[in-house]
This record gives structure tokens, sequence and C-alpha cells, in this order.
């Protein structure tokens, strides 16, 4: 006979389905400063190439400053992987964050006092590249690990979407920042925007623990006490690999069949 007690998933179609996940206060509430931090981001990889065109005349510039934006999310890969493991989620997003946001404040100033120079103006556009290379594995675990099981699916189509939306949102911003205002309102906004991240972290909790009841069989994978960030940081494991950390082989294979 099967247990009335175990876990029912939520219908596996529909619109309401993909947006189940912001029923929760912390997950809609991270979810819209990410939108709101990301949107800043481009605002940012939109008018360091224009202030560096603007100061040079040269599309060189404008190369090196597209470089400096992405090349460190392929070389810092590993490393930011591995801070992901074994470093705490929030603490690396909130280092990694307040490091954005103080390139921008950076280069608000400079522009603001004057300097012209475009090596100075392209190593701050390094370090924010630098910064949001370290955080992006931490930050799609740390959505996992403030999403409830059920609505896991929900957590991870509305993260993507957040992040197409600021691709759009931003660079449209940008472009009339700095038609109407000019460059130092584009890098005011971007600090204001990436701080929104850093001041909503602290207040987002994991997602509750899960219980025995919830799991697949009689034998769960919730263990007693078991926080959210645990949770995530086991699941980790079961992608491509036996699973790490369960209390036992079976409670590990039903918990990896759960995993995205």
């Amino acid at each position: 006979m099967i247990s009335r007690h175990r876990h029912e998933p939520p219908p596996r179609h529909g619109p309401r389905r993909s947006v189940r996940a912001l029923r929760h206060r912390d997950f809609a509430l991270f979810w819209v400063a990410a939108l709101v931090t990301n949107s800043g981001s481009w605002l940012q990889n939109l008018a360091a190439p224009y202030v560096l065109y603007e100061s040079t005349g040269s599309a060189v510039w404008v190369g090196l400053a597209t470089t400096g934006q992405l090349v460190p999310y392929m070389l810092l890969g590993p490393v930011a992987g591995v801070l992901a493991e074994r470093a705490p989620l929030r603490r690396t997003l909130l280092i990694a964050q307040s490091a954005r946001a103080l390139t921008a404040l950076a280069m608000f100033v400079l522009w603001t006092a004057g300097v012209r120079q475009p090596l100075v103006l392209l190593l701050a556009v390094v370090a924010a590249g630098c910064a949001q290379g370290l955080s992006m594995p931490s930050w799609q675990a740390f959505v996992h690990r403030i999403a409830r099981p059920e609505d896991l699916a929900s957590a991870v189509t509305l993260n993507t979407a957040q992040f197409n939306l600021s691709r759009s949102f931003g660079p449209a911003v940008g472009g009339v920042v700095l038609v109407a205002w000019g460059p130092s309102w584009a890098f005011l906004l971007t600090f204001l925007a990436v701080s929104c991240v850093v001041v909503v972290l602290p207040a987002v909790r994991p997602a509750p623990p899960v219980t025995a009841a919830d799991a697949h069989g009689p034998t769960g994978t919730g263990r007693k006490g078991d926080t959210g960030e645990e949770r995530g940081r086991r699941t980790r494991g079961c992608s491509g690999s036996s699973p790490r950390r369960s209390p036992t082989p079976a409670a590990g294979r039903a918990w990896c069949s759960r995993s995205p």
C-alpha cells in the first residue's frame, strides 16, 4: 500500500507551475533584487564601452572593454566552482556583489572627477568582470538553496527569466540615461542597482528542512536539523557522480532522482 505521507509533486505543466516559487517571500525578494542588480550590470556593460570610445575615439578600446567584461567568466570558472563548493554561498555573493558595486562607484567617481585615461577605466571594467565571474556558480547554487524542493523547477525557470529580462531592460535604460544625463548617472545608477542584492541577501533565509516524509520512499533524504544550505551542498554531488554525504546509498539515489 502506498503511504499517505509521501510527498505529492505539484502539476508539471501550466503557467502557474512556472511562477510557483514566487509564492515564497525569500525567493521573491531575492528574485526582484537579482533582476534590478543584473539590469544594473548590463547598464554598466553598455556605459563602459561608450565612455571608452568617447575618450579615445578608437574601436579597439571598445573591444578591450567587452573582453574585460566576459573573459573573466572563462578564466575564473574553475576557481569560482571551488568557491561555490567549499565557501559559504551567502558570504561569497556578498563579497563579490559588493566588489561589483564598488567598481561602479569607482567609475562614477573617476568620471565625475574628470579622469579620462582609458587604461584606468578599463581596469575598473576588468575588476567588475572578475567579481561577476567569481560569483556566478555561487549565484546559481544559492537559487537552489532558497527554493523549496517542490518548486525547484519554477525557481530555475524564473532565475533564467530574470537574466534574460535584465539583458533587455538594462541596456534599454542605459541608452536613455546616457543620452539624457550622461555617463556619471549611468555609473551611479549601476552602483545603486547592484547594491540592491547586497542589501537583500542578509534577509533571505534558506528553504526549510527536507523531512523523511518529503523524500521518495521510506529512506528519506532529509536529516534532522538539516537546513536548505546543507541540503543544497549535498545535491551538488548528484549530477554525473555518485551521491556524496548521503545517509545511505539508497537515500542518495532517492535524492538524486529529484535533482534537476
